[in-house]
């Protein structure tokens, strides 16, 4: 036993002849993305981890683009050089946008808090899988963005398909031999390229739709691209399509959308999430508003050792107020709002 070689000494050896190989215990840090939907971070376990694959997955109306447009609006709140929330947005996290569909909306990505600035948002339209595949490639491997954006995978031909007649056009099979080969490059790119500071790993973001296959037993839902997707992602998220409220209350316009974590190698899987976006301006909020404010009090409610009941009121955090809604209104204020999400997130990551 004495022997033995240390793990340590194995680790100087790997240096030296395999300067790309990631050691033990210093591939990622745990930073993470929020998507702009606190109850999708909660279920992720904090949000998107930095340098990761996601897959999300729905049917039409699940708002698959909009979480996606809602995640590139938080990302570039990060300063690119610090890794910090900068609000002055003076040096943005770069996002790119791979527009496979041609259904890229300026105006609702607007909505959504996209800075549509030529430094910080780009949009790209490659004619086919491979032309994407080193496009994505070479965004990883020189660390252009922080952030990009697939939408959709299911489009997605080889140039071969492109090039053929209708009649001569049979692609499926060819698509997931792309596709899988698109995966397994960006995984190795990111490997090979891997910095400390990770949020300037890019983070991938690829939306994916349900296709239907007939079948006697099990789920009729298949998603199109092969399995290849599915074995590189660290999260696969499946959503539901988005039901409108119909009641002709002042919360008229509301949506009511939901899903699963199906896969996570971030934190734990298998958990369900759900929250209320405005599909219409509203007299108290715009399109595309999210109620986290909801989600954030029902989490702190959860929560013994944050919240109290006593003599004059109710004691949260250590301060005491009157009622519970003098609380949620003083979620209204940005930073008093940042402050509370990041406690709720440093309880889920277990800090």
């Amino acid at each position: 036993m004495s022997d033995r070689l240390k793990l340590s000494e194995l680790q100087k050896d790997w240096k030296k002849a395999y300067k790309d190989a990631v050691m033990i215990g210093q591939a990622n840090d745990g930073y993470r993305y929020s998507t702009g939907v606190v109850a999708y971070d909660i279920a992720l376990g904090g949000g998107l981890k930095a340098g990761t694959i996601n897959l999300i997955v729905g049917p039409e109306s699940s708002a698959k683009t909009t979480i996606a447009l809602k995640t590139a609006a938080q990302v570039q709140l990060i300063n690119w050089k610090t890794g910090m929330v900068d609000p002055t947005y003076s040096d943005p996290t770069p996002v790119i946008y791979i527009d496979l569909e041609n259904t890229f909306d300026p105006d609702w990505s607007r909505a959504n808090g996209v800075i549509l600035d030529e430094d910080a948002f780009v949009v790209v339209s490659p004619s086919y899988g491979e032309m994407m595949n080193d496009i994505v490639r070479d965004i990883i491997s020189s660390h252009a963005a922080g952030l990009v954006i697939i939408d959709s995978l299911e489009p997605v031909m080889s140039s071969k398909e492109n090039e053929k007649s209708a009649e001569e056009s049979a692609g499926l099979g060819r698509r997931a031999l792309v596709l899988n080969d698109c995966f397994r490059k960006w995984v190795s790119a990111g490997i090979s390229s891997k910095v400390s500071n990770a949020w300037q790993n890019t983070t991938l973001f690829c939306i994916n739709q349900f296709r239907d296959k007939i079948v006697m037993m099990g789920d009729p839902r298949e998603v199109p691209g092969g399995k290849g997707q599915k074995f590189y992602s660290s999260t696969i998220t499946y959503l539901a399509k988005g039901k409108l409220q119909k009641d002709k209350t002042s919360r008229f316009g509301m949506g009511e959308f939901s899903g699963v974590i199906d896969k996570n190698k971030t934190a734990s899987p298998k958990k369900a999430f759900a929250f209320e976006m405005a599909t219409m301006p509203m007299d108290n909020h715009p399109i595309g508003y999210v109620d986290n404010v909801k989600t954030i009090w029902t989490f702190v409610k959860g929560q013994s050792d944050w919240i109290s009941k006593g003599k004059d009121g109710w004691e949260v955090f250590g301060e005491v107020y009157r009622v519970q809604d003098d609380f949620v209104d003083k979620l209204s204020d940005p930073i008093f709002y940042a402050e509370v999400r990041n406690k709720v997130y440093a309880r889920i990551a277990g800090k």
